[in-house]
């Protein structure tokens, strides 16, 4: 079959390279680690390490894998923290994560390790208020109509 791909007349040898190149992040996150779950609108600190001192970094939320929004854009590496936080209108649910990436040099960036979104407020929480009013509003009825 090699024959019929390289020609009927060709006698040489074939010879394969393989190449590679060594990933090495650009910035090492110190202060993100550890978390499963973040809430929304809450402040939190991210640090870093590394960068080059003059280049600005961004922010950008991803889930599974889909760009979502870029909260944060053009920071400077050499402050090497920053308070972010997850937007209020971030749907929650799993499989988020931050890509960090140089602002100019599209190949530089490293992905934070994945987490959930949870509402800074429970949901129930915010149900429980709305149930007691409907409670007592229909009790009060209740109360009128025996009268």
């Amino acid at each position: 079959m090699q024959k019929e791909e390289l020609g009927s007349d060709f006698e040489g040898k074939v010879g394969f390279e393989v190449r590679g190149n060594e990933f090495i992040p650009f910035l090492k996150l110190d202060g993100f680690r550890g978390k499963k779950s973040r809430k929304r609108g809450v402040k939190e600190d991210v640090t870093w390490s590394g960068g080059r001192a003059n280049s600005l970094i961004n922010f950008e939320l991803y889930r599974n894998g889909k760009y979502v929004a870029a909260p944060y854009t053009s920071i400077a590496t050499s402050l090497g923290k920053y308070s972010i936080v997850i937007p209020k209108t971030t749907k929650p649910g799993s499989g988020y994560t931050f890509k960090i990436r140089d602002s100019k040099d599209k190949e530089q960036y490293i992905f934070t390790e994945e987490f959930a979104v949870r509402r800074k407020v429970p949901l129930g929480l915010k149900v429980i208020p709305v149930v007691g009013v409907g409670a007592l509003n229909l009790f009060s009825r209740a109360g009128n109509a025996s009268k």
